[in-house]
């Protein structure tokens, strides 16, 4: 799994180039500083992404989307995890079968729903995000 550290004003990477760093390479204090990290997300796996600012109630849209499509988003995910901003991340993983099928990046009508996969980047749990004001 690709991970990085983000710079502490956002969610950006802390180099350029995103890149493998190794335990040692966390530990030798150029990262003391950083309160937020992220991953790339593999081929095999999809995040939904349930924002909670800026005036948006992601959770309520999730709910909605849940109940429009007859299926517990929230009881099928595999994991879920708290995000920095009162969100929520679900972690569900791709059949073999549809790994190269396209994700759409949100849908119409459930703002504050977005769904990650193939290559992008999500914020791990645990990281501080200050920029956000909650709902």
């Amino acid at each position: 799994m690709v991970r990085f550290p983000f710079k502490r004003t956002g969610r950006k990477p802390w180099q350029k180039t995103t890149l493998e760093l190794s335990k040692d390479q966390l530990d030798n204090g150029d990262f003391d500083t950083i309160n937020s990290a992220g991953f790339v997300i593999p081929d095999d796996m999809i995040i939904v992404d349930v924002d909670n600012h800026d005036n948006t109630n992601g959770t309520d849209s999730l709910k909605k989307l849940s109940e429009h499509y007859k299926y517990d988003l929230t009881a099928n995910a595999a994991v879920i995890t708290n995000t920095a901003s009162g969100g929520l991340h679900l972690y569900y993983k791709k059949n073999k079968e549809h790994l190269e099928l396209p994700i759409a990046n949100s849908l119409k009508g459930f703002a504050g729903v977005e769904f990650k996969s193939l290559k992008r980047q999500v914020v791990i749990p645990e990281s501080k995000n200050t920029r956000i004001k909650t709902t």
